[in-house]
């Protein structure tokens, strides 16, 4: 296994919760046990969509986008108390594939030079996913931000 996939088997199984919008299409999606409460509840596990375009699909049929209107509050309402099952990566393209339950998909790629997700984990390290493909694990800090190439 490598590092990446160590860090995503850890969150494979776990369900989402208290799935919410952010600003613009940005979308947090909680993962187990709740840790914090304010401002909003917050998993061990959460994931933060960002600075990127995305197509949340059902049975390869197109539910919402990162442009289309109530994008993110459609996308919330789908996702949450589905069962996180896969992620997968094309570096070369800077793409990334959240598979859940029931069939839904959730596909990530780059809009500009921007990392596009990161994964807060439950020992304060985050798993960064940037557009070239490359990741950062570590603090979080951009000071301390590593990038190594997506490991095949």
């Amino acid at each position: 296994m490598n590092p990446v996939q160590d860090v995503v088997s850890q969150i494979v199984g776990k369900r989402v919760w208290g799935a919410r919008p952010g600003h613009g299409s940005f979308l947090t999606l909680e993962f187990g046990t709740q840790v914090k409460k304010r401002p909003f509840p917050s998993g061990e596990w959460h994931l933060w969509i960002y600075c990127c375009a995305w197509k949340l699909s059902k049975n390869n049929t197109l539910v919402c986008h990162s442009e289309s209107k109530n994008c993110t509050q459609i996308a919330c309402n789908a996702l949450d108390d589905k069962e996180f099952l896969s992620l997968s990566f094309e570096p070369e393209s800077g793409a990334s594939a959240f598979q859940f339950s029931e069939k839904f998909l959730l596909l990530t790629w780059p809009y500009d030079e921007s990392e596009q997700w990161m994964l807060y984990m439950p020992n304060s390290q985050v798993l960064t996913y940037a557009h070239d493909g490359r990741y950062s694990l570590g603090s979080g800090e951009e000071s301390h931000k590593v990038w190594d190439n997506m490991p095949q």
